[in-house]
């Protein structure tokens, strides 16, 4: 598993309940699958995702015992998105019983995946 241009946003430092928020633009107003790829690690917490202060998916837990390695392509739900600029908000919940609790958290991408809207049919 590999990152995308062998890079991703790196943040140390947070400790339970913290928060840090992207700004992402969306281009096109319309329903999107969000999808993300994080970093998992010894010493990586469990965090938790929002669009717009919305809940995205499950907490996602980025513990990884024998190597430093990505979560692949998660799918964190489907937002309705205007035009404009949005935030995408990590919050840290905690750590698996098994890390060290550092609590870090690393983002390699978000992917706005548009859902296909059903063509409305004409009546006869």
């Amino acid at each position: 598993e590999k990152w995308s241009g062998d890079d991703h946003l790196w943040w140390t430092g947070g400790k339970p309940g913290d928060k840090l928020s992207l700004e992402i633009e969306v281009q096109q107003p319309g329903e999107y699958e969000i999808l993300v790829n994080l970093t998992k690690a010894v010493d990586y917490g469990i965090v938790q995702l929002y669009w717009d202060e919305q809940l995205l998916g499950d907490p996602i837990d980025c513990f990884s015992a024998n190597a430093v390695i990505t979560t692949g392509m998660i799918s964190t739900g489907k937002v309705a998105a205007t035009k404009g600029k949005h935030s995408l908000t990590l919050q840290i919940k905690g750590a698996n019983p098994k890390a060290i609790q550092g609590y870090m958290v690393a983002l390699d991408f978000v992917l706005l995946n548009p859902v296909p809207q059903a063509s409305a049919k004409q009546q006869p």
